[in-house]
């Protein structure tokens, strides 16, 4: 009879309950298709992202499609104590070319971010192979120095203002060979997030945008892979079990190797790597942990009188649980980047330290129409810099002109502080999101950062999207690098730089695929800094003002996609009764990412910039004729030049175009891509120069010297998956 009855038990239908919701705005997602593999049996969410299905006691393998997501599958036990929560992560529904998602499915729909996939940054030409940080100096807000320089100037902010974050974890220098290219691997990449300004309340301490990267995790039927470019060799491995997987990968090039083998000399060679290992204690409780490091060498001879070398350490661990409508997580980072830099010839020596240690917890509650996002923060940094010049002046070309030629500097800082944010959709075309951020250091200073966005839907006519936020920053550099310099350590402030900004956009589809965005932005930055011209590292401070308008027109379905757009800025720093604009103020840029598929394995990709030029300092304003006595009756005459207003002149108008050509074949476990930068060979300046020279028998003018710009570089690559 007990038999029967388990029997019985076993053979009537339970209830199996869930709800989904998108992984990085929080929102629920209807019409999701919810399969049951093996079986006929499916359903899809409700306009709050709810579903139920009746099924017998057992197991299943449970599926949630939907087009503008990647698919998850999760394996479930019916009956189940607690509903399954299910997130999905926004995924690109572009044909290849195009580098931003649809724009009904934005990254978070109350901000101007933009998701970008493995696959998108793979379409952006770039030296050697895909670089994440190059391709995002496509997108309309983002303004480099030069060919030679990858720091992301967002907005009219500076390069020590933008935010980079790898799973959590900040990143002080993503850059290889001092900015050429940059230092993520983009087969570790999961996404990046790309937010132009900083709407959200929980991330913080930058006065610009930031970029946000997320490794790759170990995923079910996940091959190995090897990528063999003219920059460097990559292979990434990884293996999935049931509750957890680890995923590895690593980068090298092989110059120096090959140099070796055939009996020369190559003095420079990178490496970096990537870890990502998780592990489900539970059906609630998860564990994660995650490391980064990269590398730089450069030794100019055989010798071993000289060697600098610099590096990333970066490593990370996450506790997290999660229920249907809660989830907690704390996670511990620890940072550090170094430079050495030795040469014994002239006792020249470099030893600069920046270390992080920082702990943030996250408490989220989510409902129907309404979701609460709440957590803390602490770091402490340790900033160490020593360098001694010796009996050269290599000083100003490791870094630039003007640092003191012996320095010990230590410090240490302590940032600690919340935040909280509300979201609440008040209507089926209304959502609003009002959040606040507490920043404070070791010393008692504390500020309350307000931000507040908003999101109007217009039917059959477009989307509105509104935000004001404040930021602040407890670190400056306060002076860019040029060429392929180094550009100042960041050193700590008593008082933070502070920033407002607020941004109005309009986002509308059209027809053909088309989409059309435009927003307008503007920034006041209460508080900006630059280094002084004594006693480094004393810093000036000044106040900064900010005004821009971009527009972004994507096509992303069909056999050609593009990605134009335009921005128009103007920025101006004031110090005192000087005003000027900074080195990255760029008035008018056009930039264009266009993709065409050639069959189907066949894709070309080309991308164009244009930009006007960019302001510089000449050395001097005039030359007047002067006299002066030398003693004994004796006179001479002069030439004496006076400073010129800081950022007086414009370089000339920039323009290149980029080619990427790709291949693929068996199944698309073959890839052969080909590469071609500046097609244009366009002699952009990466450099300019102001020299003396006489002209007739005493005249003596300023004369101005351009270096070219980067050759026409063509690389080829290879993909293999196996």
């Amino acid at each position: 009879m007990l038999l029967c009855q388990a029997e019985d038990l076993i053979a009537q239908p339970q209830l199996l309950t869930g709800h989904l919701r998108d992984e990085l705005s929080h929102l629920p997602i209807r019409e999701v298709h919810i399969l049951i593999n093996g079986t006929s049996i499916g359903t899809t969410t409700d306009s709050e992202g709810f579903f139920r299905l009746d099924l017998p006691v057992g197991e299943y393998l449970v599926q949630a499609q939907h087009i503008g997501y990647f698919t998850v599958e999760m394996k479930v036990h019916v009956p189940m104590e607690q509903p399954l929560l299910i997130s999905l992560r926004p995924r690109t529904l572009s044909a290849p070319g195009v580098m931003i998602e649809s724009t009904q499915l934005r990254a978070d729909t109350l901000s101007s971010g933009l998701l970008l996939t493995p696959r998108s940054l793979l379409n952006a030409p770039a030296l050697g192979e895909p670089d994440p940080l190059r391709a995002v100096t496509l997108l309309p807000s983002v303004t480099v120095a030069n060919d030679l320089k990858g720091d992301l100037h967002i907005r009219g902010g500076g390069a020590d203002e933008s935010l980079i974050l790898l799973d959590g974890m900040e990143i002080q220098n993503p850059h290889h060979l001092m900015g050429l290219f940059g230092a993520f691997n983009v087969e570790a990449l999961q996404d990046a997030q790309f937010y132009p300004s900083l709407t959200s309340a929980r991330y913080g301490d930058r006065l610009s945008g930031a970029l946000i990267l997320q490794s790759q995790a170990a995923k079910e039927g996940g091959r190995a892979k090897m990528n063999i470019s003219a920059l460097a060799s990559s292979g990434s491995w990884q293996r999935k079990w049931r509750n957890g997987g680890i995923f590895l990968s690593g980068r090298r090039t092989y110059y120096d190797v090959v140099a070796s083998l055939l009996r020369q000399y190559v003095g420079y060679y990178f490496y970096d790597g990537n870890l990502h290992f998780q592990q489900q204690l539970s059906p609630q409780w998860d564990f994660t942990t995650k490391g980064f490091v990269n590398t730089d060498q450069i030794r100019p001879d055989r010798g071993e009188s000289g060697l600098f070398k610099w590096s990333n350490r970066a490593a990370t661990m996450s506790l997290r649980w999660q229920r249907q409508h809660w989830r907690w997580q704390n996670q511990i980072n620890f940072i550090q980047f170094r430079i050495n830099a030795e040469d014994t010839s002239d006792a020249l020596k470099i030893q600069n330290l920046l270390r992080e240690l920082s702990w943030q917890g996250e408490f989220e509650y989510h409902a129907e129409r309404t979701s609460v996002l709440t957590g803390a923060f602490a770091k402490r940094l340790r900033f160490g810099y020593y360098w001694e010049e010796g009996k050269s002046d290599d000083l100003d070309e490791i870094f630039y002109g003007g640092v003191p030629g012996n320095f010990h500097y230590q410090r240490e800082q302590a940032l600690f502080g919340g935040f909280i944010e509300f979201t609440r959709r008040l209507h089926a075309r209304v959502t609003l999101r009002i959040g606040a951020r507490l920043s404070s250091q070791q010393d008692g200073t504390a500020l309350w950062l307000p931000r507040v966005s908003a999101q109007y839907v217009w039917p059959h006519v477009g989307q509105w999207r509104f935000s004001f936020g404040e930021s602040a920053q407890w670190q400056a550099a306060g002076r860019e690098g040029i060429e392929s310099n180094i550009g100042s350590p960041s050193f700590p402030l008593a008082q933070p730089l502070r920033a407002r900004s607020a941004t109005i956009a309009f986002e509308r589809a059209l027809p053909g695929n088309f989409s059309f965005n435009i927003e307008a932005y503007t920034r006041r930055t209460k508080r900006v800094a630059r280094l002084g011209e004594s006693h480094y590292p004393t810093f000036e401070f000044g106040k900064g003002t900010t005004n821009g308008l971009e527009i972004l027109l994507t096509r992303e379905r069909g056999w050609l996609t593009l990605q134009a757009s335009y921005a128009g800025m103007k920025t101006l720093h004031t110090f005192g009764e000087e005003t000027y604009p900074p080195d990255w103020d760029i008035r008018h840029s056009f930039k264009g990412l266009f993709g065409v598929s050639l069959g189907k394995n066949i894709s070309l990709h080309f991308a164009t910039q244009w930009h006007s030029g960019a302001p510089f300092t000449p050395y001097a304003a005039h030359l007047p004729l002067l006299l002066r006595y030398l003693g004994d009756k004796n006179w001479e005459w002069w030439w004496e030049p006076v400073p010129a207003p800081r950022n007086r002149g414009r370089l000339a108008a920039y323009w290149r175009s980029d080619f990427l050509l790709r291949k693929r074949w068996a199944s698309g476990r073959r890839e052969l891509y080909l590469q071609v930068l500046n097609l244009l060979f366009h002699h952009n300046p990466l450099r300019y120069e102001t020299r003396y020279y006489r002209s007739g028998n005493a005249e003596l003018q300023p004369r101005l010297i351009a270096e070219n710009g980067l050759p026409l570089l063509p690389s080829l690559g290879f993909v293999m998956e196996f």
